[in-house]
């Protein structure tokens, strides 16, 4: 972990919330490009609770919560929070930074997002006040490997709402894998196909198995 003390900076602090319906391979390596590129100090990682954006029912909040822990438990830099989960009512980004500025006084604060959440960010409850307390961080995932040449580096997308503002770019690599991907081939192949061996942590995988999550009658 990086020592803010020892080079007089400010505590720099990456936040990355998500249903994590369950946790895989991409969502590992979002917080592990973050910690590298950012020179985060601490990653907290967020399970939602009542995701007011879903138009699904999300898997019970301790199991996601579970396997959250499960797949982040060996990078040191990490802190699960479970503070969403335990609000009661609709679970808003701003409040729970707003929390997280108490808790890291004089911290800088980043958002971690994907292009796809960043793309709707002005229809998140008070956005604009969420800009005011936190740097934006999207991630890029070049179709191609590192390290990136400058043509990559550069390219932004330019559909974007021009309320927002340039975010800090975070490059990962192309990883063609969703929560909605793993739950659809668990039901179908099974948690213990090999297809899905470099998906998913072996933790949450076997936490999967044990709970019998995402079986073909689970209607999450």
């Amino acid at each position: 972990m990086n020592a803010p003390e020892a080079n007089n900076r400010p505590l720099r602090v990456g936040i990355f919330g998500g249903a994590f319906d369950p946790p895989h391979r991409a969502h590992r390596v979002l917080v592990e490009s973050a910690i590298e590129q950012l020179e985060l100090d601490r990653c907290v990682v967020l399970p939602t609770g009542d995701a007011w954006h879903k138009p699904r029912n999300l898997s019970p909040a301790r199991d996601r919560l579970a396997m959250t822990r499960h797949a982040f438990a060996d990078l040191m830099e990490v802190q699960v929070d479970d503070q969403e989960i335990r609000r009661q009512g609709p679970s808003y980004t701003v409040d729970t930074v707003e929390r997280l500025r108490h808790e890291h006084p004089g911290a800088t604060l980043f958002l971690l997002l994907g292009i796809d959440q960043w793309r709707v960010f002005p229809t998140w409850h008070r956005w604009d006040t969420l800009l005011d307390w936190v740097v934006p961080v999207v991630a890029l995932r070049p179709e191609e490997p590192p390290p990136w040449p400058e043509r990559v580096k550069s390219r932004e997308p330019k559909d974007l709402d021009p309320r927002l503002p340039k975010p800090v770019w975070l490059l990962m690599p192309y990883l063609n894998v969703s929560s909605t991907d793993m739950r659809q081939a668990i039901a179908t192949l099974g948690v213990g196909s090999p297809a899905l061996e470099h998906e998913l942590h072996p933790a949450v995988a076997g936490y999967i198995s044990a709970h019998s999550l995402y079986s073909p009658t689970d209607p999450a």
